[in-house]
């Protein structure tokens, strides 16, 4: 992972081949100390764990994808726990391969396959989310 900060609190952030993009980004997070960021991102990636939430099983249905997908688009934020104050990153993806089609859902994890391409926009305050009683999921406090 490379980065480069090009303006105050925006990143532009290179993912390399191999790298694991969830825990690229917090590392990243936790070294330049974000507390509260979007991001967004293009490339390429194998591995991938993606999945979509059932509500009504309140649970994630998620397929892992082996091949290369191409990234169309890769966004998301970054926020602290409530109850424990650790880096969260919550990513969402619409990507495409040959034998998929299109893929769209909740990114858990993936490798670099390439590069990814990621701008990120830190904020200068503290984001928490914090567990929902009603939906058992964790959402922002505001």
């Amino acid at each position: 992972m490379k980065y480069r900060e090009v303006s105050k609190g925006q990143y532009l952030i290179r993912l390399d081949k191999g790298d694991e993009v969830i825990g690229s980004i917090t590392a990243f997070a936790r070294d330049e100390n974000v507390k509260a960021a979007f991001f967004s991102g293009i490339g390429g990636i194998t591995n991938a764990s993606i999945g979509n939430y059932n509500a009504a099983a309140r649970q994630y249905i998620a397929k892992t994808y082996k091949n290369m997908l191409e990234v169309g688009y890769l966004n998301g934020n970054i926020a602290l726990q409530e109850d424990s104050n650790e880096i969260m990153v919550h990513a969402h993806i619409t990507a495409a391969n040959d034998e998929d089609g299109i893929v769209v859902g909740h990114l858990f994890g993936a490798q670099v396959e390439i590069t990814l391409e990621i701008y990120l926009r830190a904020f200068d305050f503290e984001l928490y989310r914090k567990n929902d009683p009603e939906t058992e999921y964790r959402i922002w406090h505001l």
